[in-house]
C-alpha cells in the first residue's frame, strides 16, 4: 500500500481510511504513526570543505528552493532537520567559491560536500584609471582628441596638435626656436611660484614637464624640458586629457594641474598595412 501525504492532512486521511475499511485498523495506525514520526525526525549532517581539504566557515547550505538549512560552523560542519522527503537537493555556498548543487537520495550520515574556488569572479573587479573606461560612467570632466584630427592634423609637434582642439586647454608658444617647449595650461594656472604644468603621461609612464628646467616625475621617467619632443605625432593612437581634481585620486598631487594621457599606436592582429602620409610647407622668415 502507498501513502502519498504531508504532515498537514495526515491525520484527515488516517480518519478516512479508518472510515472506509475497518479491518487492521491497529496495523495501520501504528504503520501511520511510525511513518510520520521517521519524516518529521530526518537529521541531516555534514561537513563542507574546500580544494585543500580544510574546513569552509560560514557556508550556506539549504535545501534547495526552501528556507529550511543551515550555516557551517569553525569546523565545515553543518546539521539540521530535514522537513521534505527523499531525495532532496542541497545548495551550498559561499563567498569566493562556486554554489554546488548536491543530490541527497537518503538520509546519509555525514555528507562530505567539496567547495571549488570561483576563480572567475576575481576577474569581474578590474582597476582600469580613466583611460579605458566608458565614457558615459565617468564622473570627472575628460577631453579627448578625435582620431579624425590626429589623422588629418599637420602639426610637427604634439603641443602644436593640442593647440585649439580641446576647450578649455590653452597652448602658448613662447619660443620660435625649434624643439622649445610649450607652456600649456589646463583650466588656468593654479600657482604663482609653482609649476603650472599638467602631468604627461606616456603609455602609462608619467613625465613631468617644467619650461624653467629639467624635472623628473617621482616615480617617472627622466626626460627633456618638453617631453612631447619624444613623440612623433604621427606615432599617437590617442590623446585624452583630464582637466579636474578627480585626476589626484590616481595620480596624486601631480595631478593637481591636469593630467594628459597619450597613447602611441601598437602592433595589431590581421593583415598587414602601410600608410603613407607626405605634407610640404614653406615659411620665409621676416
Amino acid at each position: 500500500m502507498n501513502f502519498n501525504m504531508n504532515n498537514r492532512a495526515i491525520f484527515s486521511q488516517v480518519k478516512n481510511i479508518l472510515s472506509v475499511n475497518k479491518k487492521g485498523i491497529g496495523p495501520l495506525l501504528g504503520f501511520l504513526l511510525l511513518s510520520l514520526g521517521l519524516y518529521s525526525q530526518t537529521s541531516l549532517q555534514g561537513v563542507v570543505v574546500d580544494n585543500s581539504g580544510a574546513p569552509v566557515i560560514g557556508a550556506t547550505v539549504v535545501v534547495q528552493s526552501t528556507a529550511n538549512g543551515a550555516l557551517t560552523d569553525e569546523n565545515g560542519a553543518f546539521r539540521f532537520t530535514v522537513n521534505q522527503s527523499f531525495p532532496i537537493i542541497l545548495s551550498v555556498s559561499f563567498i569566493g567559491y562556486e554554489t554546488q548543487q548536491v543530490e541527497v537520495k537518503e538520509a546519509q550520515s555525514p555528507i562530505r560536500i567539496l567547495l571549488l574556488e570561483a576563480v572567475n569572479d576575481l576577474e569581474e573587479v578590474v582597476v582600469v584609471g580613466y583611460g579605458t573606461q566608458r565614457r558615459k560612467e565617468l564622473t570627472g570632466a575628460v577631453a579627448s582628441v578625435s582620431r579624425k584630427h590626429l589623422e588629418y592634423n599637420t602639426s610637427p609637434s604634439v603641443d602644436a596638435l593640442l593647440s585649439g582642439a580641446l576647450a578649455g586647454v590653452n597652448v602658448t608658444q613662447s619660443s620660435g626656436q625649434p624643439g622649445a617647449p610649450a607652456s600649456v595650461r589646463i583650466r588656468g594656472g593654479n600657482s604663482i611660484n609653482a609649476s603650472n604644468d599638467p602631468l604627461y603621461v606616456i603609455d602609462g609612464f608619467p613625465y613631468f614637464s617644467d619650461n624653467s628646467s629639467t624635472k623628473v616625475g617621482f616615480g617617472g621617467i627622466e626626460g627633456e624640458s618638453n617631453p612631447l619632443n619624444l613623440l612623433n605625432p604621427s606615432d599617437i593612437e590617442s590623446i585624452e586629457v583630464l582637466k579636474d581634481v578627480s585626476a589626484t585620486a590616481i595620480y596624486g598631487s601631480r595631478g593637481s594641474n591636469g593630467v594628459i594621457l597619450i597613447n602611441t599606436k601598437k602592433g595589431q592582429k590581421g593583415k598587414s598595412a602601410v600608410n603613407y602620409q607626405y605634407s610640404l610647407g614653406q615659411s620665409q622668415s621676416a
